[in-house]
């Protein structure tokens, strides 16, 4: 999930493009426009070639392209410091930017509660709240701020999921924008969060989820669709996590799991089925699970 800071930057650069487009630009005297030399290379692709001139700049760590660099940023500076209203239009947007205005995202209504992704500039990312209403926002409380989590603010929250009561809330929480998420539980009144975990609940292309059950509690379902996983034991090991899931206080799976627990079962026989051995290990851990569900 992009920043909020990431995103009014890119909209401040934008704006300020804007802004000097529309004004008049002269070079300072003795300054020029750096040369970039062309370096042919070819690469064929079904039959056919594609030239590409400037594949040399790819390297940033190489020291020509680091000087090439560092004469484009002067030229560029050179350029932008003979707009005489650069200032003003910088002090103006860099305002507009720190505004105070909040965005909602990803609204869930449960039980007379309304939950929603906040985005509230200076903070970095959206936190999750909960109100009685939407004309109702003096009665928002925070649940989940992974800027207050995280100072270095390198945590973000991927998903969120409230329970049918609204009491709890899983939440999946990655760090350094990997979006290889950890699942945790919280209570929505307090904002405590509940000792249960489960990791790689959210991945970067295959994203995450999980469900409650009318008990409250939550299964996660994006591990049930998991079957690209190659090795006996990675997929033993996804099983494990679903089987201590299933046996948690908090984050646990009840008798309605019987449909998808066979499934879990099917997919998890024909995938370990290459060996005596692993097939062995299926029939167990299946017979475990399904009497850890019913």
């Amino acid at each position: 999930m992009e920043t909020v800071t990431a995103v009014n930057d890119r909209i401040l650069a934008l704006a300020l493009m804007a802004a000097v487009a529309g004004c008049s630009i002269s070079r300072t005297p003795g300054t020029t426009m750096p040369t970039t030399p062309r370096r042919p290379v070819t690469d064929e692709y079904h039959g056919v070639r594609v030239v590409d001139d400037y594949r040399w700049l790819e390297h940033g760590d190489d020291p020509e392209v680091r000087r090439w660099t560092e004469q484009q940023n002067r030229f560029t500076s050179a350029t932008l410091d003979t707009i005489a209203a650069r200032p003003q239009i910088l002090q103006r947007l860099q305002a507009i930017s720190r505004s105070t205005s909040a965005t909602y995202s990803g609204l869930a209504y449960r039980d007379g509660a309304l939950f929603a992704l906040k985005a509230l500039p200076p903070a970095r990312h959206p936190y999750l709240v909960r109100m009685t209403g939407p004309d109702d926002l003096t009665s928002e409380r925070v649940v989940v701020d992974p800027n207050t989590l995280d100072s270095s603010g390198s945590t973000t929250i991927d998903f969120y999921v409230p329970s049918p009561d609204g009491r709890l809330v899983a939440l999946s929480l990655s760090r350094s924008g990997t979006e290889n998420g950890t699942l945790h539980v919280y209570e929505t009144a307090t904002g405590r969060a509940l000792n249960d975990t489960i990791a790689h609940i959210n991945d970067a292309t295959a994203a995450g989820s999980v469900a409650w059950n009318e008990a409250a509690t939550v299964c996660p379902t994006s591990m049930l669709r998991d079957t690209t996983v190659p090795s006996t034991g990675a997929r033993m090991a996804v099983w494990s996590k679903l089987s201590w899931a299933c046996a948690s206080t908090a984050v646990s799976c009840s008798t309605t799991a019987a449909a998808w627990a066979s499934w879990v079962c099917a997919t998890l026989t024909s995938s370990l089925a290459d060996s005596a051995a692993a097939s062995a290990a299926s029939t167990a851990a299946c017979a475990a699970f399904t009497l850890a569900t019913a």
